[in-house]
């Protein structure tokens, strides 16, 4: 993928209509947009990991003082403390159990669409 992006961005020069300059920009567009998922996927998986092992061995007293910790973050932010407190309480629900609320990422485990396991 790299090298297609150095080969379109050498022909840029060559071309006037701006086709290339757009392929450029969406594929950038794109890997930008796969990343922001990806980090948004790992800031879920990283949060789900906290709640249930701190649920899992009864550390009470440490997972409240986290969800005022980061209800607080969230405040200051400029989010609304009884609306964090309730998506904050939501989520310790759901993760809670150690049982994984995440989907598998078919589209991502089988680009090319060759599904075998659905």
């Amino acid at each position: 993928m790299a090298e297609d992006l150095i080969l379109d961005r050498f022909a840029v020069g060559n071309r006037r209509d701006g086709a290339i300059d757009q392929k450029i920009e969406i594929s950038l567009d794109i890997t930008k947009a796969n990343e922001m998922r990806m980090t948004a996927q790992c800031s879920r998986l990283a949060l789900f990991m906290t709640i249930s092992s701190m649920a899992v061995r009864g550390a009470t007293d440490v997972l409240d003082d986290f969800h005022q910790r980061v209800v607080a973050m969230l405040v200051q932010q400029g989010f609304d403390e009884q609306a964090s407190d309730e998506v904050f309480d939501d989520l310790v629900a759901k993760y809670r159990t150690g049982a994984s609320p995440f989907r598998r990422k078919v589209h991502l485990l089988y680009p090319d669409g060759a599904d075998e396991e659905r």
